[in-house]
C-alpha cells in the first residue's frame, strides 16, 4: 500500500514549481437534502381555422386557471403565465402540405410546496391543461448547505494531501491555492410512485456534490 501511494504522489506535479514543492489533491463532499419547493409547468393549446380563434380559445381557458389559482388561494407571486404562441399546423402527405389550422400554445408555471404537487396536478388535467411536465423538486436551503458541502470537500482534500506527505516523509505547509471544480450541482431525486388516479407523486431528494481541487505546499 505504501509503495503505491508513493507512486500516486510521484505522478503528481511535485516540485513544478520554482523554488518550492507541492502535491495537488481533490477533495469531495456528497449529500441529499429533503426536497420542499416544486415547480409545475403547464401548457394549454387550442387547435383553430384562423389565428384569431385559437388565441381567443386559448386565452379563455388561461382566465379559467386564473380564476381557478383565484378560488385556491394561490399566491398571484406563484403563478408565471408565460407569452402566446400561434404558428401554422399542416399535414404532410405525398410531398403536398395542407393547411390544417393554427395553432396557440401558452405555458403557465405554479411554484408550490412540495407536498401540493399532486393535488395540483390533479386540478390542472381536469381543468384544460393540455399538458403538464415532469415535476421539478428542489430544496429551499441548498446556498446554505452548498456553503456546508465546499467546507467538507476541503477538509476531505486535507485529508488527502496528509496521508500522503506522510507515506512521502513530508509535512503539509501552506494552501497555496484552492479551485472548486464545476460547482455544487443540485440534482433532483424523484422516488415516483406509480402514478394512481390522483396523479400522486412522491418527491425523494435532492443530489447535491462538491469538488475542489487544493494545491498545498510540502515541507520535510
Amino acid at each position: 500500500m505504501k509503495a503505491w501511494m508513493l507512486a500516486v504522489l510521484m505522478a503528481l506535479p511535485l516540485g513544478a514549481m520554482a523554488g518550492g514543492r507541492w502535491v495537488e489533491v481533490t477533495g469531495q463532499a456528497q449529500g441529499q437534502l429533503p426536497v420542499d419547493r416544486v415547480q409545475l409547468e403547464a401548457h394549454v393549446d387550442r387547435l383553430a381555422k384562423d389565428p384569431a380563434t385559437a388565441k381567443e380559445q386559448v386565452d379563455a381557458q388561461v382566465a379559467r386557471l386564473l380564476e381557478l389559482f383565484r378560488q385556491n388561494n394561490l399566491p398571484k407571486e406563484r403563478v408565471d403565465a408565460g407569452s402566446l404562441r400561434v404558428m401554422p399546423e399542416y399535414h404532410y402527405e405525398e410531398r403536398r402540405r395542407e393547411l390544417v389550422g393554427y395553432r396557440a400554445v401558452r405555458s403557465i408555471g405554479l411554484s408550490l410546496d412540495a407536498g401540493e404537487s399532486g393535488r395540483w396536478l390533479a386540478l390542472l388535467l381536469d381543468n384544460g391543461v393540455t399538458q403538464v411536465e415532469t415535476p421539478r423538486y428542489w430544496s429551499s436551503e441548498w446556498a446554505q448547505y452548498q456553503r456546508g458541502l465546499m467546507e467538507s470537500a476541503f477538509q476531505d482534500a486535507l485529508d488527502k494531501a496528509g496521508r500522503l506527505a506522510r507515506v512521502s516523509g513530508n509535512k503539509l505547509g501552506e494552501v497555496l491555492a484552492i479551485q472548486e471544480v464545476n460547482g455544487p450541482i443540485p440534482r433532483p431525486v424523484m422516488a415516483m410512485s406509480r402514478m394512481e388516479a390522483d396523479h400522486a407523486y412522491q418527491p425523494g431528494g435532492q443530489e447535491m456534490t462538491a469538488t475542489v481541487l487544493v494545491r498545498i505546499e510540502l515541507t520535510d
